[in-house]
């Protein structure tokens, strides 16, 4: 069964729902949960949780809203309150989602990556820092890391990563593009634009990085320079029409604000 679905997801972290994930999992794999009547396990319960210090009952409801994520069980349902299995069990083995590997040697970069691009965010991310633990300047899993960060709506912490990442590779371009990004999430619009230029002087034809840079100058009202590099985005690509209609909208927003001027 390990060979074939690996070990408990760690996102569980020291307790509470590892092992019904586990019995799914085994489950969809196409393996049958057994009780042995003719064994006896005596449990002390909660011993680990006394020991660290852990708040077993927020544990419980904080695993039991992430069980609920992972598998698609509806948010409104309470914890004890049973829930439809069938639908679950009825889904194909994918070793994407159902494989947990044990070993370093296991772990990649890809299945991260692909259970981000699956929208289990707790996974990947559960994968990744598994991978720092193993290797602290593993770049992928940094950036990457961070990116999930950003998607959950924890900025500074994204920040700290992509920081992390220039600390080992000043010209890491896609750290530098997540910085200019973070900024504009946060409304720092002035701070992005290094970091955006920094990442166009090596893809200077990047339109998506072209719009994002005038996109910023547009909300600190520098109509002219942001009017500049649309025009030099849409020389680019042409394909890109709305730009035109940004553009003119740019010409209003210039005039206006030179009358303003001549009013002052």
């Amino acid at each position: 069964v390990v060979e074939k679905i690996g070990g408990f997801d760690e996102r569980y972290g020291l307790g509470n729902f590892e092992d019904d994930d586990f019995s799914l999992r085994a489950r969809i794999a196409g393996f049958e949960s057994w009780i042995a009547e003719d064994c006896f396990v005596h449990h002390f319960g909660s011993r680990t949780f006394l020991g660290e210090g852990i708040d077993y009952s927020e544990s419980l409801k904080k695993n039991w809203e992430m069980f609920k994520r992972k598998w698609g069980i509806p948010k409104e349902i309470e914890y004890g309150v049973n829930y439809d299995l069938g639908w679950i069990l009825k889904q194909a083995f994918n070793p994407t989602k159902h494989y947990f590997p044990i070993t370093p040697d296991r772990l990649s970069i890809s299945q991260a990556e692909d259970l981000f691009n699956l929208g289990d965010l707790d996974g990947a991310k559960t994968l990744f820092e598994k991978m720092l633990f193993y290797d602290p300047k593993n770049i992928e899993a940094l950036n990457d890391l961070g990116v999930i960060y950003f998607h959950q709506g924890e900025i500074d912490q994204a920040i700290s990563y992509f920081y992390k990442v220039l600390e080992l590779n000043e010209e890491h371009a896609e750290a530098l593009e997540n910085l200019g990004n973070c900024m504009v999430a946060q409304g720092r619009f002035r701070e992005a634009i290094p970091w955006f230029n920094k990442v166009l002087n090596f893809k200077p034809k990047d339109v998506g990085l072209l719009n994002s840079l005038a996109n910023c100058f547009i909300q600190l009202e520098e109509f002219t320079k942001a009017k500049e590099i649309y025009e030099k985005s849409y020389q680019i690509d042409k394909n890109q029409v709305y730009i035109v209609e940004v553009i003119k909208e740019l010409d209003k927003m210039k005039e206006l604000g030179n009358q303003r001027s001549m009013i002052t």
